[in-house]
């Protein structure tokens, strides 16, 4: 039992010490002009690469509406465009201005950041090997909680 206790203090630990960089990362970057929301909005959207709004709504688990709201918001700010489809003139794709491109890749910068201590820490094999593990527990995690 022991060795689950200590899991569970390395996850609690790194995941405390990433939140910590986070938002340190938030509070001295020009990420604090957004609130966490919006800017989940925008990894969300780089990642999806120019998903339409409902794609994007149903992957945050919010409403239609509700992902429409954000988006205008973030359309006001510059950060992203609507574009309508070429498929389907009664939808549109959301696409990353250049500034909403530079505010994702400022988000993922943390999780370089964390890749790297364990590019530093560890050989390539138990870096394949830890790959290798934790996508098996990310596929049991979203197996068990449909979180894509």
């Amino acid at each position: 039992m022991l060795y689950l206790q200590s899991l569970s203090e390395i996850i609690e630990s790194l995941a405390h010490s990433m939140e910590k960089n986070e938002n340190l990362q938030f509070e001295t970057t020009a990420l604090s002009v957004l609130s966490k929301t919006q800017i989940h909005y925008l990894d969300t959207i780089h990642h999806l690469g120019n998903p339409t709004l409902s794609e994007l709504a149903k992957i945050l688990n919010v409403t239609k509406p509700t992902s429409t709201i954000a988006i205008e918001k973030l359309t006001e700010r510059g950060y992203v465009i609507k574009v309508p489809s070429d498929s389907d003139r009664r939808s549109s794709h959301v696409h990353l201005t250049e500034s909403g491109e530079r505010m994702a890749a400022l988000h993922d910068d943390s999780y370089r950041i964390y890749a790297g201590y364990f590019r530093d820490s560890l050989n390539e094999n138990e870096i394949q090997d830890l790959i290798q593990l934790l996508g098996k527990v990310i596929n049991k995690i979203k197996s068990k909680t449909q979180i894509s």
